[in-house]
């Protein structure tokens, strides 16, 4: 065991403390701000305990997590959805077929 003088935080508390700070840390980087800038300023106001390794660490993963949410999202096609109306029913389906059969036209 470690002594209680150690400078460790315990283990997942720096996410814990980034995803408490992720308004303050959206908005100062929508304002142009660097990510040390924006580590110094949390560390000052006493909102972030970790090093700045850590810090970079956990913005790296979410950074990343949220450009995959959106690639996913993106990479599912309109044609996937099914049509809905408003009553929340589902909007009939028409296939067409080049070599329909007359004799089911009738």
């Amino acid at each position: 065991m470690r002594p209680e003088s150690s400078s460790r935080i315990p283990k997942g508390q720096a996410f814990v403390e980034i995803l408490a700070s992720m308004e303050t840390i959206k908005g100062m980087i929508e304002r142009g701000y660097n990510l040390k800038s924006i580590f110094l300023k949390l560390k000052g106001e006493e909102k972030a305990t970790m090093a700045y390794q850590t810090f970079l660490y956990h913005m790296r993963r979410v950074v990343q997590k949220t450009q995959n949410s959106l690639l996913l999202y993106r990479a599912q096609p309109e044609s996937n959805k099914e049509p809905m109306l408003e009553s929340g029913k589902r909007r009939p389906v028409f296939d067409h077929n080049p070599r329909a059969d007359i004799k089911n036209l009738i």
